[in-house]
């Protein structure tokens, strides 16, 4: 578990600005993140972009999940573990807000991914989600084989990336935002009010509902 703990640090946070725009097309008000590199880029040509790739899991309640429950919603995606007791608590309850906020929009939803998936098999999930008011399908908690689960961090989340922001997070602080056709939209820092609030802000940009 120590390797994949290590293979999902990551960078978040900062103020960051590399526009690709074109004067004569529309371009989107939040940026992709599309190779390992993680820089932000802003294109009205999407049709090559990186999308998360294909997984099987399964969630809290043993059912079957992957990339297709992605397709068509806004999905923020987190990694923990059910036995973390400092970072993944505090994530959580940023998640939590998350959720009050879009509790009415079926649109968003949330998924966790466990990084001890030895330990987090289904029904320890399941007694997770009941002690922390967590339900599917709004919000998922996912678990499998680990290498299914080192596979989809490192190739469809790039959850191995080298440090590119100047702030540094431990295992689980990311918060990845996707868009309804599986594309990375926003990067942030789960222990941070102020990445909560961007969070909130660019979900509802995407729904449409800002």
């Amino acid at each position: 578990m120590r390797a994949l703990l290590g293979g999902l640090s990551l960078v978040v946070g900062g103020g960051w600005w590399m526009a690709t725009a074109s004067r004569d097309v529309h371009m989107p008000a939040l940026p992709f993140y599309s190779d390992s590199t993680l820089t932000p880029v802003w294109t009205a040509d999407t049709a090559r972009l990186h999308r998360v790739t294909p997984f099987v899991l399964v969630d809290q309640d043993a059912r079957r999940v992957d990339e297709r429950t992605f397709d068509g919603k806004v999905t923020v995606v987190v990694f923990f573990y059910a036995s973390c007791k400092d970072l993944c608590p505090r994530l959580e309850s940023k998640l939590a807000q998350v959720r009050a906020a879009f509790s009415a929009d079926a649109r968003v939803q949330i998924v966790s991914i466990s990084i001890s998936p030895d330990h987090d098999a289904a029904p320890v999930l399941a007694a997770y989600a009941a002690a922390n008011h967590i339900s599917a399908p709004a919000w998922r908690l996912l678990t499998g084989d680990s290498g299914e689960i080192r596979r989809v961090a490192h190739a469809g989340f790039f959850a191995d990336a080298p440090a590119v922001r100047g702030v540094g997070a431990t295992h689980g602080e990311t918060i990845w935002l996707l868009d309804s056709s599986r594309r990375i939209r926003g990067l942030y820092n789960g222990t941070m009010p102020l990445d909560t609030k961007r969070l909130i802000e660019d979900i509802a940009t995407l729904t449409g509902s800002k």
